[in-house]
């Protein structure tokens, strides 16, 4: 592992050079970034921001998921059904935010936002912490039973809520990442900003399981109860808030003046939307985020269904699901340390995208063959390691080539609406084909990877034909 530091090009100001220059080769041949002079401070403080926010979510992930099937693995259904329509719900609200204000302004005041609601379920959970433990979907009534309780509904609305925090906080980082890089220097610099989030979800998990397990104090144990990580979390997302601000300040002065763009999203409400019905380009990421997404989901309701019979204690399963994250973080470690900031530019970025569905796909024939708990462990765990390795910054490197309405309305809808939308699909897609007569999923299975690797190759092959953004991206 090694930087590789180098003077930038002509090129990265702008100015064309009348003679191309040298390729530039990193030191070694596994590296994990190739820096230019001058890169270094705003490439680790977008690694930091990503750290801190990842470690928020994945401080609070355990919980959600031991949260999710508290009550039946079958009320997942509608946990998404009802995730997706509060994505419905916000998206408005947020395109206007981000229609009135600059950026600089809207990711605080979106970060901020989401930690005020994280300091009101702390207070939520302290004052009734039975409701935390309760929940009230009633789904075999055909309901949801939001007129249930107080204390019944606390699991029920955080489980939405987190939910919708992960897609928004991480799609919008991500976006201003584009603003801040560039097309050229993000595929340089991506491998590393991903390592940050990366030791970031890693040490938001393993905080979680400490915690869970509980802090020996000579001959008592102190067990902290949910609402001490929630305040936790709001404290690491303050800490990425106050790296994005840096980030944006040291992207203004660097040597590559075109990195971050001088116009702001546009006034319209519904340009998000209109672009991404009008341009291909931005409906074949929709397409290969929507698969991602139902391919996801198939993986983890099965992956609840299983570790639910397995562990019945719900902290038991709270500290299985902070154990597997803390693998599969720790596998995607790996895999960017060595090959991210390689793999781009040994196979092109439409190969790049193709390894996912490749990997699904032997992931499904697999756990066909064997459907056990172990199986299904190891194949989140490859998988999870490509996305955030390889798939992840591959398809964030698809929205350098856009203009910042694509950036910044578009892209969230996305990230979080056909996300959902996805998820929706993926839960309701098992029972839909058994009362078509299909005992498995592996032949829908095999159709959506095959047209899942079809879109990441001509998504891939039309980013290599738009042209380079600067200023006015």
């Amino acid at each position: 592992m090694s930087f590789r530091f180098s003077q930038p090009h002509a090129q990265d100001s702008g100015t064309p050079p009348q003679v191309p220059p040298p390729p530039t080769q990193p030191a070694r041949r596994f590296s994990l970034a190739t820096i230019h002079k001058g890169e270094l401070p705003v490439v680790l403080l977008s690694a930091a921001q990503f750290f801190f926010l990842l470690s928020s979510y994945f401080m609070l992930r355990p919980i959600r998921e031991a949260l999710g099937i508290e009550r039946s693995f079958d009320d997942l259904k509608w946990l998404m059904t009802a995730t997706m329509v509060a994505m419905l719900a916000i998206n408005p609200l947020y395109a206007l935010l981000v229609s009135k204000l600059p950026r600089r302004r809207f990711i605080p005041i979106t970060n901020r936002f989401f930690a005020l609601n994280l300091l009101a379920f702390a207070a939520w959970f302290f004052f009734a912490p039975n409701s935390i433990m309760g929940w009230s979907l009633s789904a075999g009534a055909g309901t949801f039973g939001l007129f249930a309780a107080p204390t019944t509904l606390g699991g029920f609305a955080f489980y939405i809520w987190l939910s919708v925090f992960n897609l928004f906080v991480v799609s919008v980082f991500w976006a201003f990442m584009a603003d801040a890089h560039g097309r050229e220097r993000s595929r340089r610099v991506y491998g590393l900003v991903a390592v940050g989030g990366t030791l970031g979800a890693i040490a938001g998990a393993a905080f979680t399981n400490y915690l869970t397990k509980g802090i020996p104090l000579g001959s008592v144990t102190l067990k902290l109860d949910h609402h001490a990580i929630l305040i936790a979390a709001v404290i690491a997302l303050e800490a990425s808030t106050q790296c994005m601000k840096q980030v944006a300040r040291r992207a203004r002065n660097d040597a590559d003046s075109s990195t971050m763009p001088t116009s702001e999203p546009s006034p319209g409400i519904m340009q998000g939307l209109t672009l991404l019905a009008k341009n291909k380009y931005l409906a074949l990421i929709a397409g290969y985020v929507l698969i991602y997404a139902i391919t996801s989901t198939l993986l983890s309701l099965e992956q609840s269904r299983m570790i639910s019979e397995a562990y019945p204690d719900k902290a038991a399963r709270t500290e299985a699901f902070a154990n597997l994250e803390m693998l599969r973080q720790s596998a995607a470690l790996l895999v960017q340390v060595f090959l991210t900031a390689n793999i781009v530019r040994w196979i092109g970025l439409s190969a790049t995208l193709t390894i996912l569905p490749i990997v699904t796909l032997a992931g499904f024939i697999a756990l066909q063959a064997h459907p056990a708990l172990a199986v299904l462990m190891w194949f989140q765990v490859i998988r999870h390691a490509t996305h955030h390795a390889l798939d992840r910054p591959a398809r964030e490197m698809l929205y350098t080539a856009v203009g910042p309405d694509e950036r910044y309305k578009s892209k969230p809808f996305i990230d979080t609406f056909i996300y959902r939308g996805g998820d929706v699909i993926g839960t309701w897609l098992p029972t839909a084909l058994k009362s078509l007569g299909s005992a498995t999923i592996l032949p829908a299975a095999i159709v959506a990877t095959l047209a899942w690797a079809a879109i990441a190759i001509t998504t891939g092959r039309l980013n290599k034909r738009r042209p380079t953004r600067t200023n006015d991206a």
